[in-house]
């Protein structure tokens, strides 16, 4: 994704461990539950997620993913990710936000099955 920023002239995303928990905790209950949505079974989005966690900020975003039957080295699985999000409007909005300094990623993984949360953030 930071490639992806660069290459438009933007400056990368730092690294957030705070976003990359939520993120991962999002695609493990995502996985865990059986569904694929920025809005979990409770009605609780990004936002929310990240407010719950106590996690202060003036932007918030996040892209989700899903692949199931692959067997890819995790540098392929990781360039058709962004290749896929950067082929989408809205994903390519986030990655390419100028409102975010921050990103965390989370994946959980079942098998052939992942998930993949992307959280993007400018915090307080």
């Amino acid at each position: 994704m930071n490639a992806q920023r660069v290459q438009n002239g933007l400056s990368a995303l730092a690294w957030d461990q705070r976003l990359a928990d939520m993120a991962r905790a999002h695609s493990t209950d995502m996985l865990t539950n059986d569904y694929f949505s920025h809005t979990d079974p409770n009605g609780c989005g990004s936002s929310c997620r990240a407010n719950n966690a106590g996690y202060g900020w003036t932007a918030i975003g996040e892209n989700i993913y899903f692949t199931e039957g692959y067997n890819l080295t995790s540098t392929a699985e990781a360039e058709m990710i962004v290749n896929g999000w950067m082929n989408s409007p809205g994903h390519r909005a986030n990655i390419l936000g100028a409102q975010f300094t921050n990103d965390g990623v989370g994946v959980a993984v079942q098998g052939d099955k992942i998930y993949i949360t992307a959280m993007y953030s400018k915090p307080r």
